[in-house]
């Protein structure tokens, strides 16, 4: 279904349905290309979060359109809760692709130089449907236009509870000094040089890049066996704990793949991958999202050369930013030189529903603010196991995708 409205010579339609939304993959690419923004807006990330996370959500999905041709888009999901017979119903708006997949950086999309207007129109068209009960952003850049816009329409309004949370920090390094000046400013440049030496006398060491989407199935399998290797005595990556995540992660690099924003970069060793970087490329910024080495060669330092190795050729290339996205481990502050933050925006109205949810939340958090360290331990634990397809193992690499085609297809959403 579409809603439309007309706002300063731009036109508003709202997007309801899953078909209409696949029919605007030509627009939404178009405009992605030309905006510059994270990976995980893109049309490809989104369409299959949908596809494999998104049953229980009905697309609304904000289109900006100007003369015709979209200039913003806004990707959200509408969701209707009652978590019991006791309890009102509650219509919570969230950004289409939160949690699963650990994005960073969820927002709009709008053509440079009318990204806050179109973060505004969008606010404005929100707030005057009054459509939601609770409105849930997580993900939001700390400098984003939609969070400065989101402050400015509920902030003040006494018709809302306006809360933001700090997130994640997400690390950063600027590239446009060149590598040379890079390598110079680094505190482990020396380490890296000598890591570097001690692979070259390793007559089988490659350094191998794989990015065409033919090569993708087979690149992506190395990839997880090596992840999930990794983690394997830490409970488990939270990326790709279930038969579910690691689904959609593959078809997820699949479809990027085909649009040129998926890189994986590989160390092999005596005729084997060893260790696999999984990152993507979109704008002027490379995004490193998830590795995995082989234990048994860890002397070589594998993951840290790597990652190195991934700096200089992102930089070779020409782009301006490296961007580690959210964590704060102390081996991404060896060469960042700059960070983002990542925040959460709840937006609750003065319904009975939102009212009910908000105590219900703030409650809960009492709770966890006395609870004992050992206590929130265990509990971490058990939710880990019960996202586990089984007793909390991870899933071996050589039964993550079992029965699956290894080879890319189309998803199921598009025409």
């Amino acid at each position: 279904m579409l809603i439309n409205t007309h706002m300063n010579n731009i036109d508003i339609d709202i997007v309801e349905d899953i078909g209409t939304l696949t029919e605007l993959r030509a627009d939404w690419q178009k405009l992605f290309q030309v905006s510059g923004a994270p990976p995980f807006i893109s049309w490809e990330w989104l369409i299959t979060w949908y596809k494999w996370f998104g049953h229980e959500q009905q697309p609304w999905t904000l289109c900006a359109r100007e003369g015709g041709r979209l200039v913003g888009l806004f990707p959200l999901c509408a969701q209707k809760k009652r978590p019991s017979l006791f309890t009102p119903t509650l219509n919570r708006l969230s950004l289409m692709g939160e949690f699963y997949g650990a994005p960073d950086y969820l927002d709009m999309l709008a053509l440079p130089g009318l990204k806050q207007k179109t973060a505004d129109l969008f606010l404005n068209h929100i707030t005057q449907l009054r459509s939601f009960d609770l409105l849930e952003f997580e993900g939001l850049s700390s400098d984003s236009y939609t969070l400065l816009s989101l402050t400015r329409h509920f902030g003040n309004n006494t018709g809302f509870r306006y809360r933001i949370s700090p997130q994640f920090i997400c690390p950063r390094m600027s590239l446009e000094a060149g590598w040379e000046a890079i390598l110079k400013q680094s505190q482990r440049a020396d380490y890296f040089k000598r890591s570097l030496r001690r692979l070259n006398k390793i007559a089988s060491f490659e350094f191998r890049t794989t990015s065409d989407v033919n090569e993708i199935p087979a690149a992506f399998e190395r990839f997880l066996g090596l992840h999930t290797e990794r983690w394997i005595n830490r409970g488990g990556s939270s990326a790709t704990r279930t038969a579910q995540q690691k689904g959609f992660m593959f078809d997820a690099a699949c479809e990027m793949a085909r649009a040129g924003m998926v890189r994986f970069e590989e160390i092999w060793l005596e005729g084997e991958c060893r260790a696999s970087l999984f990152g993507f490329e979109s704008g002027d910024c490379y995004y490193f999202y998830l590795s995995g080495f082989d234990q048994a060669w860890s002397k070589y330092s594998l993951g840290f050369t790597l990652l190195w190795l991934s700096i200089r050729e992102a930089s070779h290339r020409g782009l301006k930013m490296y961007d580690f996205l959210r964590g704060d481990e102390n081996y991404k502050f060896d060469w960042s030189n700059d960070m983002r933050m990542t925040v959460a925006v709840q937006v609750a109205s003065d319904s009975r529903a939102a009212r009910w949810h908000t105590a219900q939340t703030y409650a809960k958090e009492a709770v966890r603010a006395i609870l004992p360290d050992w206590v929130k331990a265990r509990l971490r634990r058990a939710r880990k196991q019960s996202a586990s397809p089984s007793s909390g193992e991870p899933l071996a690499a050589s039964e993550t995708l079992k029965g699956r085609d290894m080879k890319y297809k189309e998803p199921l959403l598009v025409k």
